[in-house]
């Protein structure tokens, strides 16, 4: 989660925010509002801007698209809608004039043109209520290695299956996933209008070692996993399509033990090379998604070497889009939830300053992301002067591994591993005054 500053202490901004919550409440009040169901409880009558103040980023949300809430943060913003049955259900588009890369958790491909990139997200039955969309890098409009035809894309809804196999339609298109016994799972959508007849499709999976015989992985490279993907209709093997097909390949820590994880990429073979096809990924939820007009084998590949830690962008004050008086229902409706999840944010922070320091109790190591005792490790390691300042991303990766090694060979901790274990925490809670 993005973390936003305000130059005053904890108390006062809480006291500022919920001071600005009950503003922002009266005003949302005093405006005119209608009854709505609760499928739609934010609509956009009219084209709205949202502002992404981390990235500098502003999308367009679509006239008459309407979903139950939706929350900007300095980075990325969630949207949440329900289906209920064909008349009553959620959708959105949301539009970049900067050709962005729409990159979202459902791996629904971003639509590109020359001049813009958009994506729409419309609830089915199988929908995750909450999507996660971030925008990232520019898009290529002739689709992600599979060379051109990228038309228009229509989100897939039925039908979907988890065997691996499933069969995709003209009106419909189609969707399956395939959960390997490691956990990786592989998920393939064809968009409707891009199949001419009922089509067969299918995801197997092959193991790294076999997915390379007689296709070679390129030099430095190293497979992390194989699908052989395959459509037929009828009789006929269908090889290629008019639209993106989206591939989406998630992958375990222990996959890519010794890789650099954002090296990783999902590759295609052409019949002659393995092709890298132009790769979403999403560190968090350990998800690639890539775009391709063109099926046969797939492997994620990755380089060697460790991840590099990257600085947390420099926190800015929070300033609204545009003023509050201007703002419409839904924009102040988002508005409230985003200040919403900020206070909760902070009033996590203000307990725990009241409380003080926390003794570690875990073992800590490499490989940990988004954990919230490496943060506190991390935090340790900086006030010690063996971590640089603004490094706390919470990521257990090279520089703290580096930082804790610097730290044990100074309080004689062997072996000098990197590795925050019994000896390391019984060192680090005595430093900080507090019993284990």
């Amino acid at each position: 989660m993005a973390k936003y500053f305000l130059a005053t202490t904890p108390v006062r901004k809480l006291s500022f925010l919920t001071g600005l919550i009950g503003c922002l409440l009266g005003l949302v009040l005093a405006l005119p509002m209608t009854a709505s169901a609760a499928y739609n409880d934010v609509q956009y009558s009219a084209a709205q801007n949202i502002y992404l103040s981390e990235t500098g980023t502003t999308l367009v949300v679509s006239a008459n698209s309407k979903v139950e809430s939706l929350v900007v943060y300095g980075g990325y913003l969630t949207v949440s809608g329900v289906y209920t049955d064909a008349s009553t259900y959620s959708t959105i588009t949301f539009t970049s004039s900067q050709r962005q890369n729409l990159g979202n958790s459902l791996g629904l491909a971003t639509t590109c043109s020359d001049t813009s990139s958009s994506l729409t997200i419309t609830w089915g039955a199988s929908t995750d209520t909450t999507v996660t969309v971030t925008p990232s890098g520019t898009c290529s409009s002739g689709g992600g290695g599979g060379g051109g035809g990228a038309g228009v894309q229509t989100v897939v809804t039925t039908p979907t299956s988890t065997t691996g196999t499933v069969t995709a339609t003209p009106s419909g298109g189609g969707q399956t996933s395939l959960t390997t016994t490691t956990g990786t799972t592989a998920t393939v959508a064809i968009p409707t209008n891009t199949v001419t007849s009922t089509t067969t499709l299918s995801v197997t999976e092959s193991s790294a070692g076999n997915i390379v015989i007689g296709s070679p992985a390129p030099s430095g490279m190293t497979v992390v996993s194989g699908f052989n993907i395959t459509a037929t209709a009828g009789t006929t093997a269908v090889t290629s399509f008019s639209n993106n097909v989206t591939i989406t390949i998630t992958y375990t820590d222990a996959q890519i033990t010794g890789l650099n994880e954002l090296s990783l990429k999902i590759y295609r073979w052409n019949g002659t090379e393995w092709v890298a096809l132009s790769t979403t990924i999403n560190t968090e939820t350990n998800t690639l998604t890539a775009t391709t007009t063109a099926l046969s084998k797939i492997a994620v590949m990755g380089e060697t070497g460790v991840t590099p830690e990257v600085p947390v962008t420099p926190e800015v004050p929070v300033t609204p889009a545009k003023p509050i008086a201007e703002m419409t229902i839904a924009e102040l409706k988002a508005e409230i939830a985003r200040i919403a999840a900020l206070i909760a944010e902070l009033q996590v922070e203000l307990a725990k300053l009241i409380a003080g320091p926390q003794a570690f109790a875990t073992d800590l190591y490499y490989g940990l992301k988004a954990n919230s005792d490496v943060v506190r490790l991390q935090n340790f390691l900086i006030s010690k002067g063996y971590l640089a300042s603004g490094l706390n991303t919470g990521n257990y990766l090279s520089l703290t591994v580096t930082a804790v090694k610097a730290y044990q060979a100074a309080k004689g901790i062997t072996p000098v591993a990197g590795y925050f274990g019994p000896k390391t925490r019984a060192a680090v809670n005595a430093d900080l005054g507090v019993s284990q």
